[in-house]
């Protein structure tokens, strides 16, 4: 059976808006490509780096502070969360003052435009892979220094592939399941997903057979997508890229979204439609579908 619904939106993350999930129960061994880690504060592409659990629970919803407050970076072999796309100096008056607590929402446009064009697509240039399902529990994230060492004269850009915590791909679920590691670089990353796409889709559970996002995803918990699971992520569209004349009206948004996700599922294989309500239109507002077809599916 195949139905249609209609969601309000959901914001997965407020920043970039990449994002995957890695189902490797290990690390992978270090790679020659990875840098080891670095004596100075500078970054440089492929260091790897950790956050504390508390310092990612304590930031206020999916708006995630532009400063880093982590620590220097760790042996890629090891547990880490987040690893260095690219770096970028950034110029002079682009940026004059921030606090610890700034986002991308209190920056000026200019800052902005500067870090979505430095930052946007530096994973997929990384990768190399254009599949938008592999990237639904990682965050694309901007960093750039501390306040105080913004202060001694640092002025670089880091633009880092971040493992979300597993709650801020819903509305205030925290799933009990924990993502595995990143592998040691991003082209050991790229590596296993063209191996299996499967270990780094999203996928969830609902209790009760409800849709993924029912109640604004309270109810529903990520799921390893290479093990039980009842939904799975298979493709996001920006409306943007769909209606580049701007916002055709609900009718026509609702049919877009039901063609598309009418298109990703199999004969017999109910889908899910995500689609921005007419009054949620923005150049970040998605399409969204999702398939019922895993193994939990016929147990509710």
């Amino acid at each position: 059976m195949r139905r249609r619904k209609t969601l309000v939106s959901l914001a997965i993350i407020a920043t970039m808006g990449l994002s995957a999930c890695s189902a490797a129960d290990e690390t992978s061994p270090p790679s020659e490509a990875a840098p080891s880690m670095a004596a100075d504060p500078t970054p440089e592409e492929g260091h790897c780096w950790t956050l504390e659990d508390e310092a990612i629970d304590e930031r206020a919803g999916t708006k995630l502070p532009l400063a880093w407050s982590g620590a220097e970076p760790v042996d890629c072999a090891t547990d880490h969360e987040i690893i260095t796309v690219k770096v970028a100096d950034i110029p002079q008056g682009t940026m004059e003052s921030f606090t610890p607590e700034t986002t991308m929402d209190d920056v000026t446009q200019t800052t902005r435009d500067f870090i979505q064009s430095t930052c946007g697509l530096a994973l997929s240039d990384a990768l190399q892979i254009d599949d938008d399902s592999l990237y639904a529990t990682f965050t694309l994230q901007p960093h750039i220094p501390a306040p105080t060492a913004w202060a001694d004269g640092d002025r670089w850009l880091r633009c880092d592939i971040m493992r979300l915590p597993a709650g801020m791909n819903f509305a205030a679920q925290k799933s009990t399941a924990a993502y595995p590691l990143l592998p040691a670089s991003i082209a050991d990353m790229a590596a296993q997903m063209k191996a299996d796409p499967r270990e780094y889709q999203l996928c969830a559970t609902t209790p009760g057979g409800q849709d993924p996002f029912d109640s604004q995803g309270r109810r529903t918990e990520v799921a390893d997508c290479t093990g039980e699971y009842e939904w799975r992520f298979v493709s996001s569209i920006k409306a943007s890229d769909e209606f580049p004349a701007g916002n055709p009206g609900i009718a026509a948004i609702e049919d877009r979204g039901r063609v598309l996700c009418e298109a990703e599922a199999p004969e017999g294989v109910e889908w899910y439609a995500y689609w921005p309500l007419e009054d949620e239109w923005s150049e970040t507002a998605t399409f969204s579908c999702w398939l019922r077809d895993g193994s939990l599916a016929a147990l509710s």
